[in-house]
């Protein structure tokens, strides 16, 4: 029986219960005995109906109080709103379309905003052993992030030996075309060696980026992110070993990789930053790279974080001017972030405001 009670109180506001037919006859034969009554009285049939009602007193406001003692009043009062909507939205089409129209948009667009930043933000890179990855970089005596240059990181890869290996990349867009398909904008990473060994991500096709692909001279070679393998060539197996063009520069297609494994994450080609027009002929004051690095088994953060700094002081000795003129304060920091690390010219969140050396773990959000 309190099972039954209770499906009827839930099943009351949407009329697929009998309680209100029930109480309908119940209220009808009150008013045919009271009726009846006056009848016997020498009332005439309507008159007595009448006076019956009468002292019966307000029946709608009793099947309300009916209705709340044995159901559930919020949620019958939703039902009611939800009724009258749709009583409304019929009898104006055109706003019942618009309405909808409106609504659909407004859930699509919120929809993607939050697929963006949960894509770019929150969801952590697929790398492996993540606690050994890390950001290296320098911060000037405001804490601002600053990046490297070609320079600084020769420097700082050929003075230490905590890392098994360091890629330094840029990004930049890049017109990606080639026979007939026309040409569009992609996001290029340039890289001084393999993101993906870095990652610990294998590629999907193809080969990754060797040694010879890094020294000067060497044919021009790209790697395809698999978004831009899907989008533009249907997922086509015959891609490799394609010639495509690369800013009106060809390059064979070597490899796909998988996507948010190099760095940068967003990038959708990949190609030697020995193969870069500019970088070769940049000075160390033009710092645009960005750095990751993989740290040896064994190797805490702060042991690396000690090499980079003595890196960074023997650079500041041997470009004091340079130094000078950047106001750059030379001393070791170990800062915890997140990937994707400060964009060059933010201000870090390390306490160490002075450090301008940074070695920092990636954490997986």
């Amino acid at each position: 029986m309190r099972i039954r009670s209770r499906l009827r109180r839930w099943l009351d506001p949407f009329g697929w219960s009998n309680r209100d037919s029930d109480l309908g006859l119940e209220i009808d034969t009150h008013l045919s005995l009271l009726a009846d009554e006056f009848v016997a009285q020498g009332m005439s049939p309507d008159e007595a109906r009448q006076a019956a009602m009468r002292a019966f007193g307000n029946i709608d406001r009793l099947r309300m109080d009916h209705r709340d003692q044995g159901g559930l009043p919020a949620l019958d009062r939703l039902v009611q709103d939800v009724r009258g909507a749709l009583r409304v939205l019929r009898r104006d089409r055109g706003f019942a379309v618009t309405a909808t129209l409106v609504l659909g948009l407004g859930i699509g667009i919120t929809h993607m905003f939050v697929t963006i930043v949960y894509t770019h933000t929150m969801r952590g890179l697929p790398l492996a052993e993540p606690d050994r990855v890390v950001a290296v970089g320098l911060r000037d005596a405001a804490g601002v992030e600053r990046p490297l240059s070609l320079a600084d990181f020769t420097d700082v890869r050929e003075a230490t030996t905590s890392f098994d290996s360091l890629v330094a990349y840029l990004t930049e867009p890049i017109a990606l075309a080639d026979e007939g398909r026309a040409p569009e904008r992609v996001d290029g990473g340039w890289v001084s060696a393999s993101p993906f060994r870095l990652a610990g991500a294998p590629m999907v096709m193809g080969r990754d980026f060797d040694d010879g692909d890094h020294r000067p001279g060497a044919e021009r070679v790209v790697i395809l992110g698999e978004h831009v393998w899907d989008a533009r060539y249907g997922r086509a197996p015959d891609v490799l070993g394609r010639t495509v063009l690369v800013d009106t520069a060809r390059a064979t297609v070597v490899g796909v990789a998988p996507d948010r494994t190099g760095f940068p994450s967003r990038a959708g080609v990949w190609l030697p930053l020995a193969q870069h027009p500019a970088i070769a002929a940049e000075h160390r004051a033009d710092r645009r790279l960005q750095v990751a690095g993989r740290l040896r088994s064994g190797v805490a953060v702060a042991d690396a974080q000690a090499q980079v700094s003595s890196a960074v002081a023997r650079m500041a000795r041997a470009n004091p001017t340079r130094a000078r003129a950047s106001r750059r304060a030379w001393c070791p920091s170990t800062t915890a972030s997140s990937f994707p690390w400060p964009a060059p010219g933010s201000r870090s969140r390390s306490r160490a405001a002075s450090s301008c050396s940074s070695v920092a773990p990636t954490s997986r959000t």
